[in-house]
């Protein structure tokens, strides 16, 4: 509560072993589930370092892919796909920069 977006993404980021400093805003996704409805803030970076390190709980273990999996849920495409048309964008990153 009372954290920006950046300062929450360094902070999430950090648990899993990686660090960034340049963030963009992609968007805010609604995610329904069966027992519950979410808002979800996707961020992207331009790069990063560390080694990921999944927690066992919220991360079993994490993958790079060139691209995205058959099985991966829409609105995380969605936001995949967001993220590579803002990417080749100068104006739209400057725009979404937080």
């Amino acid at each position: 509560m009372g954290e920006g977006l950046a300062k929450a993404a360094r902070r999430i980021l950090s648990s899993h072993g990686l660090a960034a400093n340049d963030f963009y805003l992609i968007g805010v996704y609604p995610i329904n589930f069966p027992s519950r409805f979410d808002i979800s803030i996707c961020l992207a970076t331009g790069s990063f370092s560390g080694v990921p390190v999944p927690d066992g709980t919220e991360f079993k273990k994490i993958r790079w892919f060139r691209n995205v999996p058959k099985r991966t849920g829409k609105n995380y495409v969605e936001m995949i796909e967001k993220w590579r048309e803002i990417r080749r964008s100068p104006q739209a990153l400057e725009f979404n920069r937080i």
